[in-house]
């Protein structure tokens, strides 16, 4: 357990009970993780090419607000299936498994420590 940061071994260290030890823990392999999401990264891309044509004909015009309103969600979306293998990367950098001699669990510290 050498390999692991100060973050990890002292969440590991608060999640361990007092007769139970590591046995084996292990970062997850970021780069399978993007691989995971280049799907949705590629359908966000004429996904947003066709959201991008329909904002700019309708902009052209005069358009109510509430266009902008039903359009929004939409665009969330977009910005999401871009950024899905940053995000997916981000997760599998901030994880940890852990196989102790009692269980087998997962910690991750995106913001606060969760199990």
């Amino acid at each position: 357990m050498s390999l692991i940061s100060e973050k990890f071994l002292s969440a590991v260290n608060r999640e361990l009970e007092l007769d139970e030890s590591v046995c084996w823990a292990d970062r997850p392999n970021s780069f399978y993780s993007i691989q995971r999401t280049i799907a949705l990264f590629l359908f966000g891309i004429p996904w947003n090419i066709s959201l991008l044509f329909a904002l700019t004909e309708n902009f052209s015009e005069e358009q109510p607000t509430y266009i902008i309103i039903l359009v929004m969600p939409f665009c969330l979306i977009g910005i999401y299936l871009f950024l899905s293998p940053l995000l997916e990367w981000r997760k599998a950098r901030n994880s940890l498994y852990v196989i102790s001699n009692q269980r087998a669990f997962t910690i991750q510290t995106l913001g606060r420590t969760s199990v």
